[in-house]
């Protein structure tokens, strides 16, 4: 019995450890297929399973999901800390402000030493657009744990959303000097540079961010961007195309796909696909204005 129970240990151990490799690999469906057909029900559904479950939707972008995950774990263990950082920026990409501000208050309330206190108080303060108050917060989450990747970048973030741009690159460099591994420091110092119209040196940071995170269509597509900027442009469309298949309904790689048609002049193509974009995102006004351009090169003047 003995035996018995040592091996079930050693396997149930094996499926735990496999699984949380795979995310940090970035391998999400092969970790979450290891969370839901190899372990247990019962340790299946434990809180530390679940948040890992919660930070692979993270990954894939399906906010909602992971949202709903965390708010259980909260439920289950509300003096739980770990991945908190991570719940409170699924609630930020979301704009849900009064839960993320109920989050921040209650950690807050609970744990004040936490590093991942103030992380979360930051994104609640930059979902309000109080960048000032924000970056204070991401301050103090650093003071606290100096080498906190997640909280150089998003102090990164805050300092580049008020045009910062110098303070944000020390960020995101500090951050991949904390943990090379960290793709989002490296897709920041991209961003920069895409930002000051150094596009070779942007396209050397996002391929960076994209070797560590292979599977990501957002860092993928801003390859693509890149390189039609540098004037590879059958490089460019490819690299979107191919962003398209891993992500079909992330509207950023659908709206860079029809505009690198409209300035190869495929006029059709990107009308096409303007108009499917129309109805992922009914609110985005760039997407209208596209949509006017290509009407008056057509001669649509009444649809422009």
């Amino acid at each position: 019995m003995k035996r018995q129970s040592a091996d079930g240990l050693l396997q149930l151990l094996q499926s735990l450890g496999e699984a949380y490799l795979n995310l940090q690999h970035y391998e999400l469906d092969e970790a979450q297929a290891i969370l839901e057909y190899k372990i247990p029900y019962h340790h299946y559904k434990s809180c530390w399973s679940q948040s890992i479950l919660a930070v692979i939707y993270h990954e894939k972008r399906e906010y909602e999901e992971a949202i709903k995950i965390f708010a259980e774990i909260r439920k289950r263990e509300p003096f739980r800390t770990q991945y908190m950082e991570i719940y409170s920026t699924d609630l930020w990409h979301l704009q849900k402000e009064t839960l993320l501000s109920v989050l921040a208050q209650e950690l807050i309330q609970h744990n004040k030493t936490s590093p991942v206190t103030w992380v979360v108080a930051g994104n609640c303060f930059s979902a309000l657009k109080e960048h000032d108050t924000a970056i204070k917060f991401f301050n103090r989450a650093i003071q606290m744990d100096p080498d906190f990747a997640y909280a150089h970048t998003l102090l990164g973030h805050e300092l580049l959303a008020t045009e910062e741009l110098e303070k944000a690159l020390g960020c995101y460099r500090k951050a991949i000097l904390k943990d090379p591994r960290h793709y989002n420091g490296w897709y920041g110092i991209g961003t920069i540079y895409s930002k000051q119209e150094r596009f070779q040196l942007a396209e050397v940071h996002y391929r960076h961010a994209l070797k560590i995170n292979p599977k990501n269509s957002v860092i993928m597509v801003h390859v693509g961007v890149m390189q039609f900027y540098l004037d590879k442009r059958e490089q460019a469309i490819q690299t979107v195309e191919e962003a398209i298949k891993l992500d079909p309904n992330n509207p950023l790689c659908k709206f860079h796909h029809a505009s690198m048609n409209l300035k190869m002049g495929k006029l059709q193509e990107a009308l096409d696909e303007l108009e499917d974009l129309k109805q992922l995102v009914p609110k985005e006004s760039v997407v209208y204005y596209l949509l006017g351009k290509i009407h008056k090169q057509l001669g649509n003047i009444d649809l422009a």
